[in-house]
């Protein structure tokens, strides 16, 4: 049998199977007195649930939505990039963050569709996780001594976007190894048993980036480190490179970026490396310092491990 009973309008219609009610401007499925704008009963039926709209990324990618369709909610069953030519000249930013199947919604105020989270932690201040970036070294960087260096690229950078009209925390952690070394460009010729001693001074940059302005150091997590003085003996002829000593450099940064705007603002970090002074015994020498690794094969590495910077965010709307 189906009912279904609008009082607003004073209609029965009998069927089969299911209640439609409408009273006080709320509708009713399934029961005859709804206690929201929509609710929503179990009734007869086998499946239970909700289907939304199931549309594919290129669905959406075909339409602008705007502040009336704030809260719209759609189910992604199609990535498929056979439109992708097109979907690349006519880019819409609304699908920045449709990268996956799953149930999303259209925030307006963010002009974005915005995936629902599987499984959403707030904090105390209402923040969820939003990203989680790393970025490692894959060769070392070699740089010779001849007078201070204070920006010497590492490669290690890692980036958050920050949405419209939204508050991201932000925590940057990086460790990055480094060693003196000594190199000629030649096997060593010294003789066996020749003592060597080395020592100096070394650091990190931390490097801010907001959108495209100028990059700026953060004192407050970069850092200085000595070398040690260090006795290497006895040299060997057969070896190429001598390392005196190595240190391991690591701080972490973290802070609290809100954006009012109606445009994103993606903030960019990164680690550089700094030499200050080196000594060596040996004349006719130039003296290196190596960041980031010793090797990139794990057998060759030794216990230096890898330069990194890992970023962790975490999001809340204004």
């Amino acid at each position: 049998m189906k009912k279904i009973f609008l009082s607003a309008l004073g209609i029965f219609l009998l069927g089969g199977g299911i209640v439609l009610a409408q009273s006080n401007s709320s509708v009713g499925i399934n029961g005859e007195s709804p206690k929201t704008t929509l609710d929503i009963q179990k009734g007869q039926s086998a499946f239970p649930g909700m289907l939304p709209p199931r549309v594919s990324k290129y669905d959406l990618h075909t339409r602008t939505y705007r502040a009336e369709h704030d809260g719209t909610t759609v189910y992604v069953n199609d990535m498929s990039d056979t439109k992708r030519d097109e979907m690349f000249r006519n880019y819409n930013e609304q699908l920045e963050f449709v990268t996956s199947t799953g149930h999303y919604y259209f925030d307006a105020r963010k002009n974005r569709w915005v995936r629902f989270s599987e499984f959403t932690t707030y904090n105390e201040e209402g923040f969820v996780p939003y990203t989680l970036v790393k970025d490692e070294a894959e060769q070392p960087t070699d740089v010779p001594f001849f007078g201070s260096l204070t920006n010497v690229s590492l490669g290690l950078a890692a980036a958050v976007t920050v949405p419209a009209r939204s508050t991201v925390q932000i925590v940057v952690n990086y460790s990055v190894p480094a060693g003196m070394v000594l190199y000629n460009g030649r096997y060593f010729d010294d003789a066996e048993g020749t003592s060597v001693t080395g020592r100096g001074v070394v650091g990190t940059a931390f490097l801010r980036q907001e959108g495209n302005s100028q990059v700026e150091e953060v004192k407050s997590a970069s850092r200085n480190y000595l070398l040690p003085h260090q006795n290497l003996a006895p040299i060997r002829t057969i070896r190429r490179h001598e390392i005196y000593s190595m240190i391991t450099m690591e701080a972490e940064y973290a802070e609290t970026y809100t954006n009012d705007s109606d445009a994103p603002v993606t903030l960019t970090y990164g680690v550089a490396g700094k030499i200050i002074k080196l000594e060596t015994s040996i004349a006719n020498r130039t003296p290196y310092v190596r960041f980031g690794m010793w090797a990139p094969g794990n057998n060759e590495n030794f216990n230096w491990g890898r330069g990194s910077i890992t970023l962790e965010s975490y999001i809340k709307n204004n």
